[in-house]
């Protein structure tokens, strides 16, 4: 878990006085975004359950000309 403290004034042009991202432990990636205003009142929070990295896609699924797609 990160946490960030931001200058408790809107004025100073800061997106949210306070933020806590919290990180899977094998990956590192970013699973879990909290974002608190100025009254340190939640106002965000955002993440991911059952996150798949490896999909197993293919080019075909990146095909614009891929007749699955309906275009």
């Amino acid at each position: 878990m990160l946490e960030g403290v931001l200058p408790k004034d809107a004025s100073k042009g800061y997106y949210c006085y306070r933020c806590i991202v919290n990180l899977d432990v094998e990956t590192r990636m970013p699973i879990k975004t909290q974002i608190f205003d100025w009254e340190n009142h939640l106002v965000e929070c955002c993440g991911y359950e059952h996150l798949n990295l490896n999909p197993g896609l293919s080019d075909k699924d990146f095909d614009p000309k891929n007749p699955e797609y309906h275009f």
